[in-house]
């Protein structure tokens, strides 16, 4: 016990540390350490359990209040220990499997529920929908004054005034137009992105050293819960008619949580892919298109969502594939 709260101590400050890269004024370095942040948090609690990961989590934000102040810590507790201690407490979660009915020739006997890992499908799914709540806070906190939208253009301003200090205002201004449209939806993308990369290197990392609490997770096997599509689709419907910043709001939220979307489309591809006489070459070729086009990234989104609710991969010749969404009426 002692050895894993030392653990836990020594993670905590090591995220803290990334967390507060930005002190350092090294942009490149920052950018790769701020992101790594969850990494020892989640490093901790899938090896040791979800109260050390509370444990690294905790030391962590006393760190980063202690050496930056009370608004580091605000921002070390949302932007790495929930996504951190989130992952862990889910990823670390089992759920009843099937009923098991064992018993005598008499037909007596007891029923026998054996359970699975959380899906880690799902455990991005609410990652996504978190980072959809904090958007939809901010709307929330921001819409008295000038508005959500006119906040988010006041603080793009504030950055790049910050960053490139040799622009002037009226050269800033065309950039600040394209940015402040999805703004904090692609905030949240790389939110749960961040969880789900640091996830996926703290599993590879365990699972290599022999120490994870859980299998590995099989990517091309996600699925999605159903309640992530129908917030999606309310998300989508207030971008379309909602007014003003309501509209505003509703893009980001859709945005945000469509990423999950995304990886199950990148399923999908993937499964087709795998079902062709050269699938390696076919996926190189898909990642390229996907790197120079963003209406590619539109299109995966999109197959992700047909997969949740028509089970496209159930659909193809040869029948349904491990993890492939089952049809829905």
């Amino acid at each position: 016990m002692t050895r894993d709260l030392l653990f836990a101590v020594a993670a905590g400050v090591a995220s803290a540390l990334a967390g507060l890269a930005f002190l350092a004024r090294a942009p490149g370095a920052t950018l790769l350490l701020i992101y790594l942040g969850p990494l020892p948090l989640m490093l901790t609690g899938l090896a040791l359990g979800v109260r050390p990961a509370l444990a690294a989590c905790g030391v962590g934000a006393l760190v980063a209040g202690l050496l930056a102040g009370p608004l580091a810590m605000l921002l070390y507790v949302v932007g790495h220990a929930l996504p951190g201690a989130l992952v862990v407490w889910l990823g670390l979660s089992r759920q009843p499997k099937v009923d098991i009915v064992v018993g005598d020739e008499t037909g007596n006997g007891s029923t026998i529920t054996p359970a699975e890992w959380y899906p880690h499908g799902h455990v991005v799914a609410w990652l996504a929908a978190l980072a959809a709540a904090l958007i939809a806070a901010a709307a929330l906190a921001l819409s008295s004054g000038e508005g959500f939208q006119a906040a988010v253009a006041a603080h793009i301003e504030k950055g790049m005034a910050a960053l490139l200090p040799t622009l002037g205002g009226a050269e800033r201004s065309p950039l600040v137009a394209t940015m402040i449209g999805l703004f904090p939806g692609w905030i949240g993308v790389s939110w749960v992105a961040m969880g789900a990369v640091n996830a996926v290197m703290a599993e590879a990392v365990l699972i290599r050293t022999g120490r994870a609490l859980r299998p590995k997770p099989v990517w091309s096997e996600i699925t999605l819960p159903d309640w992530l599509s129908w917030l999606l689709v309310g998300a989508a419907l207030l971008a379309l008619i909602g007014p003003g910043d309501v509209g505003y709001t509703g893009r980001n939220l859709a945005l945000a949580l469509a990423f999950p979307h995304f990886l199950l489309g990148l399923a999908v591809v993937h499964g087709l892919a795998n079902r062709t006489p050269q699938p390696r070459a076919l996926l190189v070729g898909f990642y390229v298109v996907l790197f120079i086009s963003a209406w590619a990234l539109l299109v995966v989104a999109a197959v992700g969502v047909l997969e949740h609710w028509i089970g496209i991969r159930n659909r193809l010749p040869g029948g349904p594939r491990p993890g492939s969404n089952e049809p829905q009426a």
